[in-house]
C-alpha cells in the first residue's frame, strides 16, 4: 500500500516534532501495510517568490526525508519515503511556478 499524502517529516510544517515521533509514525504505517510514504511537506507561497527560496525549500525537504529513511531503515523499518510536496493555493500559482523556472523535484 501506498502513503501519497503525509507530513511524516520532523520539524517541518504540521510534521512530527522530532524524529521518534516520525518514527512512531512510520511504525504505525507499517503496521497497517504501508510500504511507501510520500513525504509531501507544504511549500508556501512565499517559498515560490524565487528559485533560490524554492531551491532551498526543497534541500531542507531533501535532507530530512534522507534522514528520515537513515533512522527508519536503523530501526528495521522496511518504508520507502520519497519526495513529494504540497502547494497552497493562492489565485497566481501557476504564474509563480512559471517564474521559478524549475521543477519541484530534487
Amino acid at each position: 500500500m501506498i502513503e501519497l499524502h503525509s507530513h511524516c517529516l520532523p520539524q517541518v510544517d504540521d510534521g512530527p516534532a522530532g524524529v521518534p515521533e516520525a518514527l512512531q509514525l512510520l511504525q504505525q504505517y507499517e503496521i497497517q501495510g504501508v510500504t511507501d510514504v510520500f513525504c509531501t511537506s507544504h511549500i508556501e507561497t512565499e517559498s515560490l517568490g524565487s528559485q533560490q527560496a524554492l531551491t532551498a525549500r526543497l534541500r531542507q525537504f531533501k535532507i530530512r526525508r534522507e534522514q528520515l529513511q537513515a533512522s527508519a531503515a536503523a530501526d528495521g523499518l522496511n518504508i520507502k519515503l520519497h519526495s513529494g510536496s504540497e502547494l497552497i493555493l493562492c489565485p497566481d500559482l501557476p504564474q509563480r511556478l512559471l517564474e521559478t523556472g524549475r521543477e519541484l523535484a530534487l
